[in-house]
């Protein structure tokens, strides 16, 4: 049962984590459209994610969502809602179709091409579903470096890091390290950055 159309609040202990072996730079290339003038595109994305042998059961969308459970982190929580609510695409979701629910969201920032995207939050549930919650980042991750590489970028992503559990959960298990000094980062945080995937 949903919401205002949106995913439902709450959910029985959801799947294991979504695959992202579907995730491939061919499949975000058709899926990735850029509206708006340069300077203040808008990001236009839904890629349906299958398990191996399923039909699709997530979808990684940057339609708008609002995170409204009190299940994530407020930072985090916050900063997507806001990027949610400008209605620019930048703020990525990860929905399971079958429990009609939100499992993850990053809201992120874009310069140009020539730049790394920069994550400002990473949301991540913290219930029954903070396995397939850690897999959904995954994808979502991935849907960015590619969306990256896709545009004519590096395929690296940054990401301001509050300082505490979500510096140490960015670098165990998202595998993000220090970024090169001289890069700023916001007032009590760590700049971190993670290379393009190898595939």
């Amino acid at each position: 049962m949903t919401q205002g159309g949106r995913p439902r609040a709450s959910a029985p202990p959801g799947p294991s984590p979504v695959p992202t072996a579907g995730i491939t730079l061919d499949r975000v290339k058709g899926q990735l459209t850029l509206e708006g003038p340069e300077g203040d595109r808008t990001f236009v994305f839904k890629l349906y994610v299958p398990d191996p042998g399923q039909p699709s059961r997530y979808m990684v969308t940057a339609d708008p969502f609002e995170l409204d459970e009190d299940v994530w982190a407020e930072r985090a929580r916050k900063l997507v809602n806001k990027e949610s609510r400008e209605g620019r695409g930048r703020a990525l979701f990860c929905v399971d179709r079958v429990e009609d629910l939100v499992i993850a969201a990053i809201a992120f920032h874009y310069e140009g091409p020539a730049d790394p995207f920069l994550l400002r939050a990473i949301a991540e549930r913290q219930d029954a579903h903070e396995l397939a919650s850690e897999g959904c980042v995954h994808a979502l991750k991935r849907c960015l470096h590619l969306f990256s590489l896709v545009l004519g970028g590096p395929g690296s992503l940054l990401y301001d890091a509050p300082s505490g559990a979500q510096e140490a959960r960015a670098r165990s298990p998202y595998e993000f390290k220090d970024a090169p000094r001289g890069l700023a980062s916001q007032p009590g945080g760590r700049l971190l950055i993670q290379p393009p995937p190898d595939d």
